[in-house]
């Protein structure tokens, strides 16, 4: 990775700087989960891990995006897609190198603590200086991709680009040789060649009307996953990069799950299905969901607003047969969503995902419970709390009662996060 980041063919000035997002702990449970044997490095993923990389690229996208208000919602998530993906690839590369460091030269179990040491080398890079690298590259290529959009829309007026020289202190002499190039926005030219297709570049696009200039010769190949037009794929990082499987016959998410290994199958990671189900499967939640109401698009179903609350409905989620169990469980579900959203709160009412929560409310993982008794509310609150991966239960009690409260009491003082209602009584929402 040093030679592709920082050698002669990249331009990426060393950046020590830490990265938005502290990753130390994630790392330590890292290890620690890696080192017991609680995670299979080699065909899974580690959540907090995996986590931390995508909160990291996402906060690069949106500093990259700055005040693209324009950018669709959909285009938005596709570019956060496009980063749980190089993600879950970087956080597997990191297990692997870490794994291979557990035995001995006499293929003895390490302590931990020589384990932690000499491991040392593999996370300052993956979580320092090649993680900062990643994310000042994707700052610049969210950047290029909010840039690219705008020029597709505006070409009618616009219809030329001009590849802007270079604001590096040291430019390189391949791109130096393709300033002022003026071609049209969909000249093939962009396909192949454009600012940001090399490490370190930091060269620019412009739109423009000024007369068309001959089409350049341009004597490079783009990097490894910065081959791609981000402002088109949505995609930051190309699957081309040494973190991504060279084919699919080596990709250990699709080995996991097939007996034999594909024949034909043409590798495409940010739209592999198999990558979704590893994410699921190891309950690692596919991020990206929009804070604000308006940026829901594809996919979502947008129910209602009510000041600072709201309802979103993932359509997936949806039965598609309106009768039976399955209906009934989620008319249950809609109906808490949609009080609590009428209270004030900020309600995404997900897709079923097997052994995980329910909703996101404000933002945070939720699960639901509605319940006449309270006598396996203990078990109900801890699974979901401990298993689910939910940080909120949200309940709605049919009935009101001494042993009721004495439970609540019981959960504030073991520190359980819950809201409340009582049916009949939808409007005051309780917390605990």
């Amino acid at each position: 990775m040093n030679d592709l980041y920082y050698g002669p063919d990249s331009f990426m000035p060393v950046n020590v700087a830490a990265t938005p997002i502290d990753l130390s702990n994630a790392v330590q449970k890292a290890l620690k989960d890696i080192y017991s044997k609680r995670i299979n490095p080699y065909t899974e993923i580690h959540p907090e891990l995996f986590r931390g990389f995508a909160d990291t690229f996402d906060l690069a996208a949106a500093k990259g995006f700055g005040d693209a208000e324009e950018l669709t919602p959909e285009f938005r998530m596709r570019v956060v897609r496009s980063n749980e993906v190089f993600s879950a690839f970087k956080a597997h590369r990191m297990q692997q190198d870490i794994a291979s460091r557990l035995l001995d030269d006499e293929g003895n179990l390490k302590t931990f603590a020589r384990f932690k040491e000499d491991i040392k080398d593999i996370t300052s890079h993956q979580c320092g200086r090649w993680l900062r690298t990643e994310y000042d590259t994707a700052v610049k290529r969210a950047s290029l991709a909010a840039d690219w959009q705008r020029f597709e829309r505006e070409k009618d007026v616009l219809p030329n680009l001009r590849w802007v020289p270079s604001t590096a202190a040291t430019p390189e002499a391949v791109h130096m040789s393709l300033w002022n190039t003026v071609l049209p926005v969909d000249h093939p030219f962009w396909s192949a060649h454009r600012p940001g297709d090399r490490w370190g570049c930091q060269c620019s696009l412009e739109a423009t009307d000024d007369p068309v200039t001959p089409s350049p010769t341009a004597g490079y190949r783009a990097a490894p996953g910065l081959d791609n037009n981000p402002g088109k794929d949505g995609r930051l990082f190309s699957d081309t990069h040494p973190y991504f499987p060279d084919d699919c016959q080596s990709c250990p998410f699709y080995g996991r799950q097939q007996s034999a290994a594909p024949t034909n199958k043409v590798k495409d990671c940010g739209n592999c299905k198999y990558i979704e189900k590893i994410l699921q499967s190891n309950k690692v939640e596919i991020s990206g969901i929009p804070e604000k109401y308006e940026y829901f698009g594809e996919g979502w179903i947008q129910e209602f607003r009510r000041g600072d609350g709201y309802l979103v409905t993932e359509s997936t989620r949806i039965p598609a047969k309106k009768t039976g169990n399955e209906w009934e469980k989620y008319l249950k579900e809609h109906t808490m969503c949609a009080n609590f959203a009428n209270a004030g709160h900020r309600m995404v009412h997900l897709r079923e995902r097997e052994g995980l929560y329910d909703v996101l409310c404000d933002g945070k993982p939720a699960d639901l419970k509605k319940t006449r008794s309270v006598n396996n509310l203990d078990h109900y609150v801890d699974h979901a709390l401990r298993d689910q991966k939910a940080e909120l239960v949200l309940i709605e009690f049919e009935e009101e009662n001494k042993d009721v409260y004495s439970k609540l009491r019981k959960y504030k003082m073991e520190g359980k996060h819950i809201l409340y209602y009582f049916s009949g009584r939808e409007d005051n929402i309780y917390t605990i």
